[in-house]
């Protein structure tokens, strides 16, 4: 006997879980959401078609008893599934929350990156431009220093063309003085001699026939040129540099190209070295403060209870021994005299524009009032930019230069390296200078 197969379809709406039953001729199947698997064997037999059914009520029971069993069994697959599928639904929230965590903070490292980068893009910009327009500036400083180096320089070769220039006009007018000079001599020499004495055949037989007379006064004549010749020799063989003129002649023979010029010739300047001007008080110290300082100066030498005579006799010899050879002639303190060797030194400048000062040890002396006019001394002779120290400055109207400070009608100067490092100063002779 043979049974055909029925299937029995059981859903639970609220889960979607379900259990299937198959019946076949073999056994009773029932199948789970989770997949158990319950196989029944009955040991009912039907007789089909009128034949005896036998056992059937007990059949039905032992089913009924597999079904709800295997209910049981499908209940707990479906908690133990429902209970699978919470933990992961937990795990899966937990890795979830996990990565948009992550996600998160790598969005904001990212952000923050990106602000940081164009942070120092900004700052390296803001760097570089700096940098440029420091080399702008440099250039631009370095472009201006080279231009006025330039025309510092050219000034400078003009200036020494127009001194060599003058230097050259003035070698030649001596040369020509002195060859219209000699040509004079020459043809008073020659005067009335009757006969053209281009020769010196003419000349020698001109001499043949003088008398003896004659040929006395020319020897009496030669001695007396020679011992004039002797005369002079001694009067400039000691030195060129001893023979100096007065710096009012130094100045009112120089030759001024605009508004400047070094001076051409040793010159001399007379000095009352009986007092001292004090350049912290503007005025002279007096010959009791002026006689202290002296004392107190000489290392011992001197006392409080030293006499003038004696206090002026060792100022003198101070003196002397200071300057050596460039104290002149039986110079006294009262008109002490110095000679300048060293004229290509000395600079006058005239009609200077306001604002212009007196230098001292090559600083501009700012406290002081303006100068028209100075004469200084350059640290290199003959350039007229390295200026050192103004020895004597003051005013000018046209070609009258006059002496400030002065005192008593005496213009001061001030020494190139002042007294004892100040920039103290003594009374000259001047009052003031007349230009060419």
């Amino acid at each position: 006997m043979s049974f055909k197969s029925h299937s029995l379809n059981i859903w639970n709406p609220a889960d979607t879980s379900k259990l299937d039953v198959d019946v076949s001729d073999t056994s009773v199947d029932f199948n789970t959401t989770g997949g158990q698997i319950l196989k029944i064997h009955p040991t009912l037999h039907l007789v089909h078609s009128g034949g005896d059914i036998t056992d059937l009520a007990q059949t039905v029971k032992v089913i009924e008893a597999d079904i709800t069993s295997n209910a049981g069994v499908a209940n707990n697959g479906i908690t133990v599934v429902q209970n699978d599928l919470d933990s992961y639904k937990l795990a899966n929230n937990a890795s979830v929350g996990t990565l948009q965590a992550s996600l998160a903070t790598e969005t904001a490292q990212r952000i923050q990156g990106q602000q940081d980068d164009a942070t120092a893009r900004a700052s390296d910009k803001s760097a570089l431009e700096a940098l440029i327009t420091t080399e702008e500036n440099t250039r631009i400083s370095g472009d201006l220093i080279l231009s006025n180096n330039l025309t510092t320089e050219q000034t400078r070769a003009t200036t020494a063309e127009n001194n060599l220039s003058a230097s050259i006009s003035s070698v030649n007018n001596t040369l020509s003085n002195a060859i219209n000079v000699e040509s004079q001599r020459i043809d008073d020499i020659v005067a009335n001699a009757g006969v053209d004495l281009d020769t010196l055949k003419e000349i020698t037989d001109a001499y043949s026939n003088v008398d003896s007379n004659t040929l006395n006064q020319i020897a009496d004549m030669t001695i007396t040129i020679n011992t004039l010749v002797q005369r002079v020799n001694a009067l400039t063989s000691s030195s060129d540099s001893d023979f100096t003129v007065a710096l009012s002649t130094a100045i009112a023979e120089l030759d001024l190209i605009n508004n400047k010029g070094f001076l051409t010739q040793a010159f001399s300047i007379n000095y009352d070295m009986r007092d001292m001007y004090s350049s912290s008080t503007s005025a002279m110290l007096g010959w009791a403060t002026y006689k202290a300082v002296i004392i107190a100066s000489s290392s011992g030498v001197l006392t409080g209870s030293s006499t003038d005579n004696e206090v002026e006799t060792y100022l003198k010899s101070a003196l002397d021994a200071s300057f050596g050879s460039a104290v002149l002639e039986a110079s006294t303190l009262a008109d002490y005299r110095l000679k300048y060797s060293d004229y290509g030194h000395y600079l006058l400048e005239t009609n200077l524009p306001s604002g212009t000062k007196p230098m001292f040890k090559g600083v501009s002396q700012t406290a002081l009032d303006d100068c028209k006019w100075r004469l200084s001394y350059t640290s290199v002779a003959g350039d007229d930019s390295s200026i050192y120290s103004t020895i004597l400055s003051g005013n000018q109207s046209g070609k009258v230069l006059t002496i400030t400070p002065s005192d008593s009608g005496s213009g001061i100067e001030f020494s190139v390296n002042g007294v004892n490092g100040v920039r103290d100063g003594y009374k000259s002779t001047y009052t003031q200078f007349s230009l060419k």
